[in-house]
């Protein structure tokens, strides 16, 4: 699933919200965002062989309609042509998710090379920084 960063440059919240668009039915974003909280991975291939780096996280999750009028103000702005440039918009039970990262970012591999890496995977590969959820409002 395509994940876009929602840069709101208006506010100290740029960069902290994420967006993708899901089906509202079945496993897709009204029964993700239920719980209110999601698990994320992204993983990252850096090298064309072996399992890819990745970052992983904890967000609260809230389900945003296509007519949201958050959503059609970054419609308009062309914020969000990275995850509707598909025909995202023409689906009939398509719905966005709002992902707000929370807490601590896991990586593994990223920003460590991978030559480090491979020489000692237990202690080089992992990373993990804190954010501050108190700056991570809504859109």
């Amino acid at each position: 699933m395509p994940i876009v960063v929602v840069a709101d440059e208006r506010s100290d919240r740029c960069g902290r919200q994420l967006a993708t668009v899901v089906g509202s039915t079945g496993s897709g974003g009204r029964a993700r965002a239920a719980v209110g909280v999601l698990a994320v991975v992204i993983p990252v291939r850096r090298i064309p062989v072996g399992p890819p780096f990745n970052v992983q996280f904890q967000a609260r999750a809230q389900v945003l309609d296509m007519d949201d009028p958050e959503i059609t103000a970054l419609l308009a702005t062309g914020e969000l042509k990275g995850i509707t440039s598909h025909g995202e918009l023409n689906e009939p039970d398509g719905c966005f998710l709002q992902i707000t990262p929370n807490g601590r970012i896991h990586t593994y591999g990223i920003g460590v090379s991978v030559l480090a890496v491979a020489k000692d995977p237990l202690h080089v590969g992992p990373r993990s920084i804190d954010i501050h959820p108190e700056r991570s409002d809504s859109l």
